[in-house]
């Protein structure tokens, strides 16, 4: 008897030229996909977070300020006016932050109005009368409208010593 012996080869299947070209284009649009996901999620968090530096304010008046800081998408925040001898009285003599700092935008940039140059008076004698004229800022503030008690024993200490200066005397 003849023995007959079969073999069974699976025989790979290759994909049709028609399927490895739309597998191809498969991948490369999955790949696009991806790549288009990232850049755009990059691009919304470089945005979000992109500080511009802030303006310089200094002597300008409050109201051009304002319109500069809204073209940057921040806003103007006044804080209380404060003697300057180099800003006209009514102009910005100070900020905060600082010009060319970065800041978030949407935030307020405080600015200080000038009350212009510091008023006072090297004392002087009239008479029997020591006469002196100084204003004080807000860093000097105690109860409203008044000075803190500590700089006005500074101011007397000063002044006596020059009255004594002055009478000879110290």
């Amino acid at each position: 008897m003849a023995s007959v012996r079969i073999r069974l080869r699976r025989r790979k299947r290759r994909p049709s030229r028609l399927g490895r070209i739309l597998r191809g284009f498969f991948l490369a649009g999955a790949l696009l996909t991806t790549f288009a996901v990232f850049a755009a999620g990059a691009y919304w968090i470089a945005s979000s977070t992109a500080q511009p530096p802030v303006p310089d304010l200094i002597g300008l008046d409050p109201e051009t300020a304002g319109i500069l800081l809204s073209s940057v998408d921040l806003r103007l925040s006044e804080g209380e006016a404060r003697f300057d001898d180099q800003v006209p009285e009514g102009r910005i003599a100070a900020q905060e932050p600082a010009a060319g700092s970065p800041f978030r935008r949407g935030r307020a940039v405080r600015v200080f109005r000038s009350r212009g140059p510091t008023r006072s008076t090297v004392p002087r004698l009239e008479g029997e009368t020591l006469v002196a004229l100084h204003s004080f800022d807000a860093p000097y503030n105690g109860p409203p409208t008044a000075v803190h008690g500590g700089i006005i024993a500074l101011v007397f200490d000063e002044l006596l010593g020059c009255l004594g200066a002055m009478l000879g005397i110290g």
